[in-house]
């Protein structure tokens, strides 16, 4: 299915690093939240595994795109950890990984559930906020990784449905521009069925089994 080198890169927050993903929902421990987490039960990870490819994730917890969670820590949301070599640091974060050197071939970027949530103000303005940094977000992924006709999915789901609508003008928007971008369906009606209202592992394998087709038939795997 494959070639060698190729690879999909995995960008999000706390449903993409796997928080909540270690139990069923029945079965969670009442503390200790580090406990939970298990990259290699995530969504992510069982697609790579599907189309045998190599596999990239950087996610953080509490993060967003155009704004972060409170529990997020720092204000740098995810478009300023994307090039980060360390998750945090003096300046606060170091931005000098040479991306080009290792070129994904599709990047899956889940975020909004962070924006969205948290008694954020989302209103119109927030919204077309949210668009046009999702589109200089895209924007940059071709620039960074020299390929301007680089997949990118932008994904909703499954915690909320409520970014959709920007989410979609957004890769609209970038379309238009000449960028090769599609809204990925991320909804499998199963929420936060798992540990502190993240996805389980059975939820992560819906999400997989609902995420694959998509990107194939993009792809062409």
């Amino acid at each position: 299915l494959f070639e060698d080198g190729d690879s999909v890169c995995f960008l999000g927050d706390s449903i993409t690093a796997g928080f909540g993903s270690s139990f069923e929902k029945v079965a969670c421990p009442e503390k200790d939240e580090w406990y939970v987490e298990d990259n290699s039960l995530t969504y992510g990870n069982l697609i790579c595994g599907q189309f045998d490819a190599n596999c990239t994730t950087i996610a953080w917890s509490g993060k967003g795109l155009y704004v972060n969670s409170p529990t997020a820590g720092t204000n740098e949301t995810m478009y300023s950890y994307y090039r980060s070599t360390t998750g945090a640091g003096a300046a606060p974060y170091a931005t000098d990984w040479e991306l080009a050197r290792g070129n994904p071939s599709a990047v899956v970027i889940n975020l909004g559930t962070n924006d969205w949530g948290h008694n954020h103000d989302t209103g119109p303005a927030w919204e077309a906020a949210f668009s046009a940094t999702l589109v200089s977000f895209m924007r940059n992924l071709t620039h960074w990784h020299q390929n301007p006709h680089l997949p990118i999915f932008a994904g909703v789901g499954p915690l909320t449905q409520r970014p959709a609508k920007a989410i979609q003008v957004a890769v609209a928007r970038f379309n238009v521009e000449g960028g090769n971008a599609t809204f990925l369906n991320l909804d499998t009606g199963m929420g936060g069925d798992g540990c502190f209202g993240h996805p389980s592992p059975s939820g992560h394998r819906a999400l997989a089994s609902l995420a694959t087709p998509q990107i194939a038939r993009v792809m062409g795997w």
